[in-house]
């Protein structure tokens, strides 16, 4: 894009206006004061043929919008004259004082003064230059060329003046006219030629005249034909800016430069980066193709298996709380058998059996330990007897007689025990059933059960002893002589009797504490194997423990039965996952196209943004700091200028005014 190019689209609104006030006539001119006296000031300037000025002549008039009385004016005019009126001014100076009585002022005066445009006319026939005279009734290739030359300025900046330049020629004496810059009005009868020209104004914007389009000269061409035109108008005014609110018009692009050159730097930095992540997703492309793939063999290989093995799992579960409850009944029979076997009085349980041999053990023990002390007593009595008289014999025959009674009943006592002991160690199966229910370990077995059948045989023994004894003391009872012979040998066979009758009740208690003790061992298992009770807090015991196990197993074999009655959903479900796994799948490939379509053209959507911010953007911010810039800089100053040239003669303060410059040119002299 060249320099000119973007100067007449910056600058295309200061040529609109233009074209506008030559296509559409001079608007009605508006003033910044909606109150007050406003001048509008309309200088006449006429020229000779070349457009030297020979006489300028100033009309103003005082708008008075408020029919103030009195106005207060300043002007560098003479000849000062009212031409609207009968009101009367004083003059001080420059300054000049109306009665206006609410009217407005119309008066006009002369100058010498140079107006701030000037114009110079060149005429040429056949190429040749000739007068405005000389042109006058001629014929051949006529051209007129007019160029101005501003000399106003404001604060250094030219003011920017649009001239318009008009004549009024016939069809006959003017044809095939051409302008370089304005426009040709053909009515049928008359041709108007108008004339455009802004002078200074390029100059001031720092640019050429073509690049402007529009300049300090206007040329017109065409067919003379007895040519026959006399005036030539122009206007020169400044009045177009009176519709421009300057201060709304905002030229500097700083900001929006920046934004455009950050965006494109931006967009080009985006776009690269966009290549790199389509580079590196087409690069993963095939490694997610891979995994789609085995997503979809997944989903089929779940679908084809998972009814056979909720079946698997529903049947193991079903085997485990099978397995869990026969453990609790062999629990429950566990402690039944240990708390009170099955309610028989020959079978009363382990831990009553146990209960019961202890007791008797203890009883033993102590009727041994009677029969002992009885036994020794007797022998002391007899020994009595051996080294005394015959009263000694007597007395020791009726001690014998009375020690037989007592013995025969304790005899009998520890015959009844015996036997009741024996039947309760049948009733519980035996010495080793009640071992085994006793849940001992085999040395613990091994070491109490030659105990109990110590105390068995030896319960056996002493009562067979005991019952010889008896029947020895009987007999001797019944013959003194043969209880005399006897009596020699018997206190020391009754001492070793009762010795035997002490060591056997020590060994019965200490049976029949080892007996408590397996009792209170098996006591405690049974408490420890415990019956659930939810109410009560027994989870903490075995059979409660497996109870809550085989509850729980219970459930779950249920809940997996519900879950393969839905298996059925399910494997809906999974048909729809694997249509939609294979749908993945052909999209994956077609995606994978895609990406690689992606990535090419990113690459070259990355390539394009960098080349076109390098030779596009990059050059307009460049042309803007290095030279539009200055140029928009000029057009806001030019703005101004023209927005503070208000009069040619002279404006007080604190009045509004504008200010058009009407020329008539005779081409004659």
């Amino acid at each position: 894009m060249t320099k000119r190019i973007v100067s007449r689209k910056i600058l295309a609104f200061v040529t609109a206006v233009f074209t506008m006030a030559v296509m559409c006539g001079m608007p009605a001119f508006a003033f910044a004061a909606d109150s007050g006296v406003t001048k509008e000031e309309t200088v006449y300037v006429v020229t000779d043929s070349t457009g030297a000025q020979t006489d300028v002549i100033v009309s103003d008039h005082l708008v008075n919008k408020d029919q103030v009385q009195t106005i207060s004016d300043e002007t560098t005019l003479s000849d000062i004259e009212n031409v609207k009126g009968e009101e009367t001014f004083e003059q001080n100076g420059e300054e000049l004082t109306w009665d206006a009585g609410g009217n407005s002022i119309y008066y006009q005066g002369t100058t010498t003064e140079e107006v701030p445009v000037t114009m110079d006319v060149t005429y040429r026939l056949d190429g040749e230059v000739v007068s405005g005279s000389e042109l006058q009734g001629k014929s051949g290739k006529a051209e007129i060329t007019i160029r101005y030359e501003n000399s106003a300025e404001y604060e250094g900046t030219t003011i920017p003046f649009i001239v318009m330049t008009g004549l009024v020629v016939t069809d006959e004496s003017f044809k095939n006219i051409k302008i370089s810059k304005g426009k040709v009005i053909d009515d049928g009868d008359k041709l108007l030629v108008v004339g455009m020209a802004a002078p200074g104004l390029a100059q001031t914007l720092g640019i050429g005249e073509s690049e402007l389009g529009i300049g300090s000269n206007v040329v017109i061409t065409g067919d003379a034909e007895n040519f026959a035109v006399e005036d030539m108008m122009t206007i020169v005014t400044n009045a177009f800016l009176e519709d421009v609110d300057t201060g709304s018009v905002d030229l500097d692009y700083d900001d929006e430069i920046a934004a455009l050159n950050n965006g494109a730097k931006a967009l080009a930095d985006g776009s690269n980066q966009l290549y790199k992540g389509l580079n590196t997703l087409a690069e993963s492309m095939p490694e997610m193709t891979d995994g789609i793939k085995a997503l979809d063999k997944g989903a089929v290989e779940l679908r084809g298996s998972l009814k056979k093995k909720m079946k698997k799992i529903a049947s193991a579960t079903g085997e485990l709380q099978t397995g869990t409850e026969k453990v609790l009944n062999g629990l429950k029979t566990m402690k039944t058998g240990l708390d009170k076997g099955d309610g028989t009085p020959s079978n009363p349980g382990a831990i009553k059996a146990l209960s019961t041999i202890a007791t008797e053990l203890a009883k033993g023990a102590k009727k041994a330990k009677e029969g002992g002390e009885l036994l020794g007593d007797s022998a002391q009595l007899m020994d009595g007897a051996i080294n005394g008289d015959e009263n000694s014999l007597k007395a020791l025959a009726g001690t014998l007689e009375t020690a037989t009674g007592a013995y025969k009943t304790k005899l009998d006592q520890a015959d009844g025990s015996l036997t009741e002991l024996n039947n309760n160690v049948e009733g519980a199966g035996g010495i080793d059933a009640v071992l085994d229910a006793a849940g001992l370990t085999a040395e613990q077995k091994q070491m109490i059960k030659p105990l109990l059948k110590g105390y068995h045989d030896l319960s056996n023994s002493e009562y067979e002893l005991a019952e010889s004894e008896y029947n020895a003391i009987n007999k001797s009872g019944q013959g003194a002589k043969a209880l005399y012979n006897g009596l020699t040998e018997a206190p020391g066979k009754i001492e070793d009797a009762a010795d035997q009758m002490s060591e056997s009740a020590a060994g019965l208690q200490t049976a029949a504490a080892g007996v408590s003790t397996v009792r209170d061992g098996l006591k405690k298992m049974s408490d420890k194997l415990g019956f659930y009770d939810k109410d009560a807090d027994e989870q903490d015991t075995l059979i409660g423990g497996m109870t809550v196990i085989n509850s729980g197993l219970k459930k779950l074999h249920d809940q997996v039965a519900k879950s393969i009655a839905k298996t059925g959903k399910l494997t809906k479900a999974l048909n729809k996952l694997v249509g939609g796994t294979g749908e993945l799948k052909a999209g994956a490939e077609e995606m994978s196209d895609g990406v690689e379509i992606l990535e090419n053209g990113s690459k070259e959507l990355a390539d394009g943004m960098t080349k076109l911010y390098n030779e596009g953007i990059k050059k307009i911010v460049d042309m803007y700091n290095d030279d539009l810039k200055g140029t928009l800089n000029s057009v806001d100053s030019m703005l101004d200028a023209g927005k503070e040239y208000k009069t040619f003669t002279k404006l007080p303060s604190g009045m509004d005014g504008n200010v058009k410059f009407i020329y008539k040119t005779d081409m004659t002299q």
